[in-house]
């Protein structure tokens, strides 16, 4: 089988969300590029979303939205940025949720504020 940087980007996105790690055959080459447009894919499912939603509803998108974006900023290539970590733990009770990727052990750390 051929090795996962010479399949199509859309197939290693397919690949990378559907299969366990090394499948088919090896870790991903091109993680970053995979994680950026995955995390973009799913801001964008979000926005198609939420004018279907219902208006009981709606806070619940806003804060999933707000916490991608976080994502967005805290996770830069692999890496979490001290400044944007603080100013997003500052503001961690008007979103709720925080969602911290630690690359070396290839994990998510969801950070939350607790409701009264």
């Amino acid at each position: 089988m051929a090795g996962i940087n010479r399949l199509p980007f859309l197939e290693q996105l397919y690949n990378h969300v559907a299969l366990p790690r090394n499948l088919p055959g090896q870790e991903d080459t091109n993680l970053r590029g995979i994680e950026v447009a995955l995390l973009k894919r799913m801001l964008d499912a979000v926005a198609r979303l939420t004018p279907h939603v219902a208006a009981d509803l709606i806070a619940n998108i806003h804060g999933l939205r707000d916490t991608l974006l976080a994502c967005q900023v805290v996770n830069i290539d692999g890496n979490i940025s001290k400044q944007a970590l603080m100013r997003e733990l500052r503001n961690l009770h008007r979103r709720k949720m925080l969602i911290l990727h630690i690359v070396p052990q290839n994990c998510a750390l969801l950070v939350y504020y607790p409701a009264s």
